[in-house]
């Protein structure tokens, strides 16, 4: 009597590299029963079913591209941001500023880069002990303007500022929440607005031109 289960790794090893998992646990099953060593149990293989044929089919189309999955659309933006981390800690409030404009100003253009409008500001602040703490602050109305959403993020850093003279800054963080679709503004908000408007598109053009540091804006670069 020949020892039962002795050619199941060789069966295993036989199958096809694309069967099921069910079609090779019931080949192993009904080799276990004949007692069988792997020679003949290929022989008596079950025909394949129908769901397993179709299986194939499936493989076989969307090895050739065909896929008829519904596409799951990407999930909406929630926020943006911008962050830089400083391999000396900043303590004095006029580098912290600065550096924090230049992350707003990052922060904006991608946003007018997926053509959102931010209803709240969002400024992130990490130590040099690592602790670690935002501060938010919601906008009158949705905008991309960088000057607006560097304001409110300056009025954010100057309150911590004040609360904690002297402390050494590992981080800053700048970004914006409250997203939605941009819409073409109303005509009534003024040259003064619409300029504003020019210089962001002009200064997102050299950026797509010539980099993302190409250009920085004034407080940025005192």
């Amino acid at each position: 009597m020949r020892p039962q289960g002795r050619g199941l790794p060789r069966i295993a090893a036989q199958m096809r590299a694309d069967e099921d998992e069910g079609m090779i646990l019931q080949v192993l099953a009904d080799a276990r029963k004949v007692g069988d060593d792997g020679d003949g149990v290929f022989g008596q293989m079950p025909a394949r079913t129908d769901a397993g044929a179709h299986q194939d089919r499936r493989r076989m189309d969307r090895a050739a591209g065909q896929d008829d999955r519904p596409v799951t659309p990407q999930r909406a933006e929630k926020s943006i941001s911008a962050e830089a981390t400083f391999n000396t800690d900043l303590v004095a409030p006029a580098e912290l500023q600065r550096a924090l404009a230049q992350l707003a100003d990052r922060t904006s253009s991608r946003l007018r880069g997926k053509g959102l409008l931010a209803g709240t500001v969002v400024v992130k602040i990490r130590q040099h002990d690592f602790t670690t703490v935002t501060r938010q602050h919601a906008l009158p109305g949705p905008t991309q303007q960088t000057r607006v959403i560097a304001a409110a993020a300056r009025h954010l850093l100057e309150q911590w500022c004040a609360s904690h003279a002297g402390a050494r800054v590992r981080l800053l963080g700048v970004g914006v929440g409250a997203l939605s679709q941009s819409v073409q503004m109303p005509l009534f908000e003024g040259e003064a607005a619409a300029g504003h408007d020019r210089l962001d598109a002009t200064a997102d053009d050299i950026r797509a031109r010539f980099g993302a540091r190409a250009l920085g804006r004034a407080r940025g670069l005192e």
